[in-house]
């Protein structure tokens, strides 16, 4: 008697303060850094109390023995509340710096097994032995014991289906039967979370290893339904978008996100079908970040050196989806793969493609938002431009009016689409030049003085002003005598304009040159040679 009150202070504080569901500490997640356990979920005391744990541990003890000498006892909790202090103590000396308190640890961790073990054999019966269980699942873990751990763990699954930690014994059987290479055991334990507990905190992790599980036994259209289940689960929580990841992830977020998306397009990679990813989602739904996997399939057939894959992947997506804000980026990147294989002719076909599809006058053009549109710009600017420059070159080189006619409507083309872009009077000077060469010299002189007096000066308005002149000497040649004067009288009109306009320019003497070195008023022979390639 004078034993027992000797420990019931400190007794009654710890038990007072002190539940069932919170007299122990951390979980089975708590032995991260002794494998295989990982995760920790830290329970904080509801009270606290300036009494040392090794004290109330010598207390509990002591009444366990005082209780066994008796030959009786109060309900077990004593020998449990004993189990649990010896084991969070031997956690935390097995941190210590001091080989001795290291010692201490393993020795608290033997302990806690013991009275564990002994608890279970002298009340086999109890409904919350689940608890013990837990306790010596964790106890074994630490000592290492794997085999002895994981049958703890089983013990609880199959005694205690309904227990409160069912979801975290489940999903630890199954990381330790997905180490053991046992996937269809692991699938089964990882089924328990995914489809009962989905409001577990390893509800997410559960579908990932079960995708795992699925795919390592080669369920590849199993392992996709998996994972499109994870990345619904992360589009609702904010964590994926269309076609990317959020910047807020935490590093183990975008890891195990990063390696879904990986193994969501190997398993489409597998399929024979290389456009599977359409008809999938045909069948199975619509996703808002289909745009992020089609782009992560792409680049794994880029990784694997199938470039046509890659690029006809892109395409297919616009085959899809033709009005989706994604679509001329993923346009672009194939025409770009294009570029890089060194497919010449499939560039220029998927840059008159790209022309066609998005201009301003598009459907396409008409739908988007003004985001959208100021990504698209660039591009269309870059392949209108390329186009009207690659035609023209072309029929300088035919030296066919008709292909010059080509080139100038897509000089045309672009002027109609963007005439306030940096370029317009560049693009304008071009269109004049395709037209003098293919020989329409009224409308090359018309887009010359345009060049020239409409746009803000710029590097070409004085060569456009000289050239309009040029124009008009070339005309005089194919001009009937009755309309020589009027185009004499336009030609003089140009050339005053063009000296007044550019006074420094070095050609005005030879704009203003005596009447005697004119023929019909033109710029004598000697002085018509500013064509420029």
């Amino acid at each position: 008697m004078i034993r027992l009150a000797a420990i019931s202070l400190p007794l009654a504080l710890l038990l007072g303060c002190s539940t069932v569901d919170s007299e122990f500490g951390p979980t089975i997640a708590d032995l991260e850094a002794m494998p295989p356990i990982i995760d920790s979920i830290d329970i904080e005391p509801q009270a606290k109390f300036d009494i040392d744990r090794q004290q109330v541990i010598d207390s509990f003890r002591a009444l366990a023995e005082v209780t066994a000498a008796g030959g009786g006892s109060i309900s077990g909790d004593e020998l449990r509340r004993l189990a649990d202090l010896e084991l969070e103590a031997s956690l935390d000396n097995r941190l210590s710096d001091d080989s001795k308190t290291q010692q201490q640890g393993l020795e608290e961790a033997a302990d806690a097994i013991s009275i564990y073990e002994g608890y279970l054999q002298r009340y086999p019966h109890k409904t919350d032995n689940d608890l013990i269980l837990y306790q010596l699942s964790r106890a074994y873990a630490l000592e290492s014991e794997i085999d002895k751990s994981m049958a703890a763990l089983d013990r609880i699954a199959h005694e205690f289906p309904t227990s409160k930690y069912i979801d975290e014994v489940e999903f630890r059987r199954g990381e330790n039967l997905f180490v053991a290479r046992d996937y269809e055991g692991a699938e089964q334990a990882y089924a328990t979370v995914v489809k009962q507990h989905p409001d577990s905190l390893y509800y997410e992790k559960s579908i990932y290893k079960y995708g795992w599980t699925q795919f390592k036994q080669g369920r590849h259209e199993d392992a996709l339904a998996s994972y499109i289940l994870l990345l619904d689960y992360n589009l609702e929580q904010g964590k994926v978008d269309e076609i990317g990841l959020s910047e807020q992830l935490s590093r183990a977020d975008q890891e195990l996100l990063e390696d879904v998306l990986r193994v969501v397009s190997l398993s489409f990679s597998y399929e024979e079908d290389k456009h599977y990813i359409s008809s999938y989602f045909n069948a199975n739904g619509k996703r808002d970040y289909e745009p992020l996997l089609y782009l992560k399939l792409g680049e794994l057939y880029l990784d694997k050196n199938r470039v046509v894959d890659g690029s006809d992947l892109f395409l297919a997506y616009g085959s899809e989806y033709p009005f989706s804000a994604h679509t001329p980026y993923f346009h672009q990147r194939a025409i770009e793969i294009f570029q890089q294989a060194g497919y010449t002719d499939l560039v220029l076909q998927q840059k008159v493609e790209f022309v066609n599809r998005y201009d301003v006058a598009s459907e396409y053009w008409q739908l988007q938002t003004p985001e959208t549109l100021a990504q698209l710009k660039p591009n269309l600017v870059l392949h209108m431009s390329e186009l009207a420059t690659h035609f023209h070159a072309l029929a300088r080189a035919s030296k066919k009016s008709a292909d010059f006619q080509q080139g100038a409507a897509w000089y045309r083309r672009f002027l109609k689409s963007f005439p306030e872009h940096e370029t317009a009077a560049r693009m304008n000077f071009l269109l004049a030049e395709s037209l003098y060469d293919a020989g329409i010299f009224p409308q090359a002189i018309d887009e010359y003085e345009k060049t020239a007096y409409a746009y803000a000066t710029h590097a070409d308005s004085a060569e456009a002003g000289y050239a309009s002149l040029v124009a008009f000497d070339a005309l005089f040649k194919t001009t009937n005598a009755s309309d020589i004067l009027l185009l004499r009288r336009k030609r003089i009109q140009s050339a005053v304009r063009f000296t007044t306009s550019f006074p420094g320019d070095a050609r005005i003497a030879d704009v203003e040159l005596p009447r005697d070195n004119f023929s019909n008023g033109r710029i004598s022979p000697r002085q018509n040679n500013r064509r420029s390639a």
